[in-house]
């Protein structure tokens, strides 16, 4: 129980410095069918029988009684989640990690109308709450595990942002309703078993003697992979990392792993021409991409492909992010490329960021996707991720401000 104490009270700290409002939030996590372990406003975890999460929070008790594969509920009152709420209106698909997690669209409900909010907890992984006081909407996340409940409450946010701030950019352009539809099956059938069904490597699944330089190298990457997550640079499993190993190989991130659980022998080597992997644990779905820069750019060695949340506002309207900070425009140019939006793991999708990053151009926004950066090394690479952050707050604050006037 100590282990789920402690996971409940990372949860909050991680949402606290992600500016995820904890007035009135409730994050409760099953641990077997009679007892829960329970955080309110975010105090520490408490012990509660169903009876008592019954009595007080009977709306999260009832959406628990009414799926038995959820094992954890966060109802959270995020800024742009509450103000989507209060707009009383179903939140499109801008982005497609929002897609695939929360559904083709995050249902707005009345929070009077738990039958309504059941229903659609049952086909989704998240929904706005209106409330009678607009300060006390909310938004509610659910998952199998805690770490897809905690990641939807996080690109629920995003999404809700990237959609309102948009506006300052012309508005977005959502992902086509079938398309959307498609990515949450996928991810209902595939993805979101995959992080807790496979099993680690280990050192014995690698057939050859790993040279000490290139297991550096791996290490590296899941060092990186733990600074995306850390700075919310990336959301669960989406987004992924590649370094050239040498003329042949490139080492890239596996697919559908959390970045937490990763290890040096997790890391996929992969030969560039031809994409043939070693070892049990596929590489990345992007792999694609990696390989064909790293290709076509040799003095590139690192690539990382992350979903930021300012960058994401730029994705979810179709532009380019212009830079205009003197710093910034030093590692990224006056304007970053654009991918136009295309299906994860395509080949269109491949060609469309490699028509973006050419020439001195190293950096891109991917339409209703996220970010990628290419760098000298993995350190380059995350730097340009930070810089396109950055400039992304710093221009969507003058251009929204401007736009209130």
């Amino acid at each position: 129980m100590t282990g789920k104490i402690d996971l409940l009270a990372e949860y909050v700290q991680q949402l606290k410095k992600e500016g995820i409002g904890m007035g009135g939030a409730a994050l409760v996590m099953k641990l077997d069918p009679d007892n829960y372990m329970v955080s309110l406003e975010g105090a520490a975890g408490q012990k509660w029988h169903r009876h008592m999460l019954k009595k007080e929070i009977p709306l999260i008790y009832n959406i628990f009684a009414g799926s038995r594969d959820l094992s954890a509920v966060m109802q959270t009152r995020p800024r742009y989640s509450v103000q989507a709420a209060n707009e009383g209106r179903d939140l499109p698909p801008v982005l497609d990690d929002m897609a695939q997690i929360v559904g083709p669209k995050a249902r707005g409900c009345d929070e009077a109308d738990e039958a309504r909010i059941i229903a659609v907890l049952k086909k989704g992984n998240g929904c706005l709450l209106k409330a009678k006081e607009a300060v006390a909407s909310s938004a509610i996340a659910v998952g199998r595990n805690p770490e897809e409940a905690f990641a939807a409450t996080l690109i629920l946010e995003k999404s809700a942002q990237a959609f309102i701030e948009s506006r300052c950019l012309g508005g977005a352009k959502p992902l086509n309703g079938l398309i959307a539809w498609a990515m949450h099956k996928q991810y209902n059938l595939v993805y979101s078993k995959m992080d807790r069904q496979i099993e680690l490597q280990t050192e014995q699944d690698i057939p050859r003697r790993i040279p000490e330089k290139e297991l550096a190298l791996r290490e590296k990457i899941t060092t990186y992979g733990k600074k995306l997550s850390a700075e919310n640079l990336i959301q669960g499993t989406w987004g992924n990392i590649s370094a050239r190993l040498d003329e042949r190989y490139m080492l890239v991130t596996p697919s559908g792993l959390d970045y937490l659980r990763l290890s040096p022998y997790d890391i996929v080597r992969v030969e560039m021409e031809t994409l043939a992997y070693e070892g049990r644990l596929k590489p990345t779905s992007e792999k694609g991409i990696h390989a064909a820069l790293l290709a076509a750019n040799p003095g590139v060695n690192g690539i990382i492909h992350s979903h930021p949340v300012n960058c994401s506002v730029f994705a979810a309207a179709g532009k380019p992010l212009p830079v205009e900070n003197e710093a910034e425009r030093a590692l990224l140019g006056k304007e970053t490329g654009f991918a136009k939006t295309a299906i994860p793991g395509t080949k269109q999708l491949v060609r469309a960021v490699t028509e973006a990053i050419s020439g001195n151009q190293k950096t891109c926004i991917m339409g209703n996707h996220g970010i990628l950066a290419c760098g000298e090394s993995l350190g380059d690479a995350l730097e340009k991720c930070r810089a396109m952050e950055k400039a992304a707050r710093r221009y969507l604050d003058k251009c929204c401000s401007a736009g209130k006037r």
